[in-house]
């Protein structure tokens, strides 16, 4: 019996080495991988996650090619103990728009002994700890569900996957994560996918994997899209716009800019009334003088009223003038004494009309 313990744990540890050993390499793929990314303008996709995600990944990256760079943290024989070791050192390697993660498959190993590595209340404090760690990248996360368990694993037990989900459930409860539920989208179809008495999958069963992740992280790559965009965007409310520039402009498709061409129409409003002259000075001829006659103006558009109205300098003061096309204008009497359009006794004035005020 002690001969047959000692074999059984010489295999084991064989496993184990393999084991460690492809996820070795395959992370040293993935830093070779990100070193050749810095120019690769797609959005920029992570997916962590045990030897499934090693599986499905080339599946992902050959549908998601002309969308995503997609990149892969794979922990092969660890478990959510080991990921808040190593998490933060990954995150900080890019600025990543859609993370799709999970632990769970390592985390309820237990190699036959009955006692997991990691167990449910450890579990859920270390899957805590994680997400809110993943949660600061500013990424759109997705959840992956731990895929099931079969029957006569040897180092699982058949049913603890739905356990795990649970606690994840809870963890992800009120966040803003999205959920991939590869249990179900797997389960629905082991028989078809996966390798008789072992949580791996056939070379088929990784590509109909590959192709639901595929399509999770298409979503969440429009929703990052959108994230972009809104971060992006300018409240310009209803305020009217000049657009000397694209400053607000989101995009344009072909259109250009063409400022308007002002019109020349000669002298539209002429001093006309007694307090547009000087009372002492006169011309050879004996006409008044109308002195500084429109060197200073104001003029704008009042849309409420549908007219234009010109606040200009007179001899005698601010005068007023409105019109309703730009080019005839008229003097209406609204000074004080009712005899005049004289509405300010002063030189210095600006006048424009805040239409948010009553």
């Amino acid at each position: 019996m002690s001969n047959m313990i000692r074999k059984l744990a010489f295999f084991l540890a064989i496993i184990l080495f393999v084991s460690s050993l492809a996820s070795a390499m395959a992370s040293r793929q993935e830093v070779a991988s990100l070193s050749k990314s810095a120019d690769d303008v797609r959005p920029k996709v992570l997916l962590v996650g045990d030897s499934i995600s090693i599986g499905y990944i080339d599946s992902v990256r050959e549908l998601l090619k002309d969308k995503a760079q997609v990149h892969g943290l794979p922990i092969a024989t660890k478990s959510s103990t080991h990921g808040l070791a190593e998490i933060d050192t990954h995150l900080a390697k890019m600025q990543w728009d859609v993370i799709h993660f999970n632990w769970g498959l390592n985390d309820l190993e237990h190699f036959g002994t009955g006692k997991h590595r990691v167990g449910l209340d450890l579990y859920e404090k270390n899957l805590t700890r994680l997400t809110d760690k993943i949660e600061k990248t500013g990424a759109v996360l997705i959840w992956a569900t731990t895929t099931p368990v079969p029957k006569g694993t040897g180092s699982r037990t058949h049913g603890d996957a739905v356990k795990y989900n649970a606690v994840a459930a809870k963890v992800l409860q009120g966040r803003d994560i999205r959920v991939n539920d590869l249990y179900s989208f797997a389960l629905s179809r082991l028989a078809d996918i996966q390798i008789p008495a072992d949580v791996h999958y056939t070379v088929e069963g990784y590509t109909v994997l590959g192709g639901q992740v595929a399509q999770s992280v298409q979503l969440a790559l429009a929703a990052a899209a959108r994230q972009s965009f809104t971060s992006r965007c300018i409240d310009v409310g209803l305020q009217k716009q000049l657009l000397v520039d694209d400053y607000v402009i989101a995009e344009k498709h072909n259109i250009t800019r063409e400022l308007g061409k002002a019109k020349k129409v000669g002298v539209v409003c002429e001093p006309s009334l007694a307090s547009d002259f000087t009372r002492d000075r006169k011309k050879p001829d004996g006409s008044p003088v109308a002195s500084s006659f429109g060197f200073y103006f104001s003029a704008v558009r009042n849309d409420q009223d549908n007219k234009f109205q010109l606040w200009y300098a007179s001899h005698s003061g601010i005068g007023y003038a409105e019109s309703k096309d730009g080019i005839n204008w008229s003097k209406p009497m609204v000074g004080k004494d009712g005899r005049s359009n004289i509405v300010l006794f002063d030189r210095g004035f600006s006048c424009n009309i805040d239409p948010s005020l009553p």
